[in-house]
């Protein structure tokens, strides 16, 4: 049916799933349609009532569910008006605009409209396997795209019955399958073909997706004064996602998403545990996926929250040649959140660069964990001299002291002949991931990737905290010139660059990196040392603070 011809006081029907995949009916009055209740889109306003809905209201995960006036389709349940409601009444996105969600080039981007009272019907996100601490990071990271999150499990086989692609039945896009799950539930439109529609507002309002489609198995109606909600699962694959616009989602039964697997092997006092998973590529969500997955078997494996070390290497392919290849260790209270971030990063860069989104083909995370914190504290660092010729070499003793209270002492030996003469330098010691940290912020757009292959490089060299680097850097102003280092330049030359006399998109500052050695140790470093030295030589300017210790 046109929307002009919709007019108030009109009954018809609706269709939605209450319990199990029975389609069931719920009454359905017209309102009014408002004009332009979002920029370029019309509203149905309805008031639905008849069974749970009587006593339930507008549920969440009802978005999708058809409303037909003398058997024709008028369009899908996907809005309410804020909770507590006396009456249920809510807001019908028309049929006539779902139908262009195909459409290349069709709108997309996110509508925020809980200040007027109006809000998309939330979308159940269903999680089964993941431990209660995760689920709590999932409700707070999932909140923004309007997901209700909501423990479930998956049905027995002899209650699921079986499923029909038909409007009104309970789908879900799957984000997690394998051991663990999680599902985004609502609504199937209309079906015509192999061609679905469904749930009356956007997911993420993504636009182009690829995302699986699942079968959904509604387990009962939790009814609430506040907000009530279908408790339900995603099941079986029946298709894919491949649009997802303000007005809905849209898609293909029997088409197959492009689905990461990714595997988790931890290694604890428990034994070895294996993990296997299936999580999608999508920019906005993916490295949350990648970072829950990961913590979340590390809490299967180890069964505690506390103290602990974890020791993990990361391996990530990406489309059909290039592997990023990473590893590090935490220690302390807070080792697994550590762990979930710096598994987040790399996939992070990966999808959200200049480039353009990389294919993750695969992910594989090997794990190894303790319940007991293994790490060392820099207690010192002596050098032989603080002032050197090149014909010298550096020669560093770094003392280190283990929680145990044991003291050892690791020896750098650096050769200075390519250092030049008059130099003020620094000597810095501490744990590579920590340098490199360091050196980001002085100087970041040394780590403006080039490419995707000089990106890759990037994410692999960020270090790791169980390695000790001892560093060098040219203690005095160095300018960056459109991303060209230009160190060793005479003060009279970096004055025309402080004035901006000579070009523009210069940087100067100090800390430029010489060269460093790293040195892998058995145990995570904290600490952090500095001293300052100088090369023998033509000296420029007066020096002032050569040999000082500084902490």
């Amino acid at each position: 049916m046109s929307l002009k011809d919709v007019k108030p006081g009109m009954k018809g029907v609706g269709k939605t799933v209450f319990r199990g995949t029975q389609v069931e009916d719920f009454d359905v009055e017209i309102i009014g349609v408002v004009e332009n209740f979002i920029p370029g889109k019309d509203l149905i306003l309805v008031r639905v009532g008849g069974g749970v809905i009587d006593e339930a209201g507008v549920i969440e995960g009802m978005s999708g569910s058809p409303v037909y006036v003398d058997g024709k389709l008028i369009g899908a349940m996907a809005y309410k008006f804020g909770a507590f409601q006396k009456e249920p009444i809510g807001g019908v996105t028309p049929i006539e605009e779902m139908l262009r969600i195909f459409e290349p080039g069709h709108e997309q981007g996110g509508i925020h409209m809980g200040e007027h009272g109006v809000v998309p019907i939330g979308t159940p996100l269903t999680v089964a396997g993941f431990h209660p601490n995760i689920c709590d990071e999932i409700a707070n990271a999932c909140m923004q795209f309007g997901f209700v999150p909501v423990s479930t499990g998956t049905p027995r086989g002899e209650s699921m019955g079986e499923f029909s692609a038909e409007a009104g039945a309970a789908i879900g896009l799957s984000l997690i399958r394998g051991d663990a799950e999680m599902s985004a539930i609502g609504t199937l439109t209309l079906v015509e073909g192999d061609k679905v529609i469904g749930f009356g507002h956007g997911a993420f309002v993504g636009g182009k997706v690829d995302l699986p489609l699942v079968a959904g198995y509604v387990h009962s109606v939790i009814p609430s004064s506040f907000m009530s909600y279908k408790l339900a699962s995603g099941c079986q694959v029946i298709g894919k996602i491949t649009a997802d616009r303000v007005v809905g989602v849209g898609g293909r039964l029997g088409a197959r998403a492009r689905l990461i697997p990714a595997t988790v092997k931890v290694g604890s006092t428990e034994g070895e545990e294996t993990y296997q998973y299936e999580i999608v590529q999508y920019k906005l969500m993916t490295p949350l996926l990648v970072n829950w997955i990961a913590k979340n078997s590390l809490l299967a494996s180890i069964k505690a929250t506390g103290d602990c070390t974890v020791s993990g290497e990361m391996k990530v392919v990406v489309g059909d040649t290039r592997t990023v290849r990473l590893r590090n260790v935490f220690a302390g209270s807070n080792a697994i959140d550590e762990f979930g971030r710096w598994v987040y990063q790399p996939i992070e860069r990966l999808l959200n660069n200049q480039f353009g989104e990389q294919e993750i083909s695969s992910i594989e995370l090997n794990v190894s964990m303790k319940e007991e914190v293994e790490k060392v504290r820099i207690l010192s660092v002596k050098l032989n001299r603080t002032s050197f010729k090149q014909s010298d070499t550096l020669v560093a003793e770094v003392e280190l002291l283990s929680l145990d209270g044991d003291r050892y002492t690791e020896e750098f030996f650096v050769p200075m002949g390519r250092v030049p003469e008059g130099v003020g330098l620094e000597v810095q010691v501490s744990s590579s991931d920590t340098l490199r940290a360091q050196e980001m912020q002085r100087w970041p757009r040394r780590f403006s990737p080039t490419s995707p292959d000089h990106l890759i490089r990037l994410i692999e060299d960020a270090g790791s905290s169980d390695e000790l680097e001892l560093r060098v850097l040219v203690g005095e102003e160095v300018v960056q010139l459109k991303g060209i280092d230009l160190p060793f330049l005479p003060s009279s030359v970096r004055g025309l660059f402080h004035a901006g006399k000579i070009a523009d998109e210069t940087v100067v500052t100090t800390g430029y990196p010489l060269f460093s050695v790293r040195r892998r140790l058995v145990h995570p470093i904290s600490g952090f040392e500095t001293i300052e030295v100088k090369m023998e030589g033509a000296v420029e300017e007066p020096e002032t603070n050569g040999g000082r210790n500084k902490k």
